[in-house]
């Protein structure tokens, strides 16, 4: 399926210590991590979806943190979705049409102003509401077509520091994954919990302090 603007196309971590971070998601996610030091790219179950900077301390002086970002497509396509596209053609960094493990499954942000959000996404990638699911106080989570189904938006809770996006990875099964992630020096914090449709979802801070998804079956 080609990418289209507004597509996701490519993930990113900002690490500390990028020997660390490879080794840690190459266990939890099966990827390969290639070796440059400069620039190490991530390659999933069915192509290649990201990759990791190394965090310098000119970065971090300057407020950088360990994150995950995510580089949406736009017409006149920026170097990350020139650089998939060298590698073999449109990107899978997302799975838009089925299941890939490794490969991100949702995206989703909590913002301190969803209208604005929807405004925002909205005008620029024509990204439509596609239904909700009501969170009682919490408000509401708002999901995302872009000709499939591509994430939702939702109100920030107190919890989070900021309004972020956090990106949901596929694991083969989420207690493995679990249990991976709290052997090997990630926080657990949210423990898996049921999503509709009957898989789970699990967040973490990665060892390095980067926040991340991960969602899949229990087996």
């Amino acid at each position: 399926m080609p990418n289209k603007q507004g597509d996701f196309v490519w993930y990113e971590l900002l690490s500390p210590d990028v020997e660390a971070s490879a080794g840690f998601y190459s266990g939890l996610l099966g990827w390969k991590v290639g070796d440059n030091p400069e620039y190490r790219e991530i390659t999933a179950s069915e192509g290649m979806i990201g990759g990791m900077l190394p965090l310098t301390p000119e970065m971090t002086s300057g407020g950088a943190r360990p994150a995950w970002l995510g580089y949406i497509a736009v017409d006149d396509a920026d170097a990350a979705l020139q650089r998939v596209e060298a590698a073999g053609g449109a990107s899978q960094a997302f799975a838009a049409e089925r299941p890939m493990e490794g490969h991100c499954a949702w995206n989703e942000l909590s913002s301190d102003d969803p209208p604005a959000a929807w405004r925002f996404y909205g005008d620029l990638f024509g990204w439509v509401k596609d239904g909700d699911m009501d969170m009682g106080p919490m408000g509401k989570y708002e999901f995302i077509r872009h000709g499939f189904m591509l994430g939702a938006i939702m109100p920030r809770m107190p919890q989070m520091p900021v309004s972020a996006w956090t990106f949901y990875f596929r694991v083969a099964d989420i207690d493995a994954a679990h249990e991976y992630a709290r052997a090997n020096g990630a926080t657990v914090l949210m423990e898996p919990m049921e999503i509709p449709g009957g898989e789970y979802s699990l967040n973490i801070l990665d060892p390095q302090g980067a926040a991340v998804g991960l969602v899949g079956p229990r087996k």
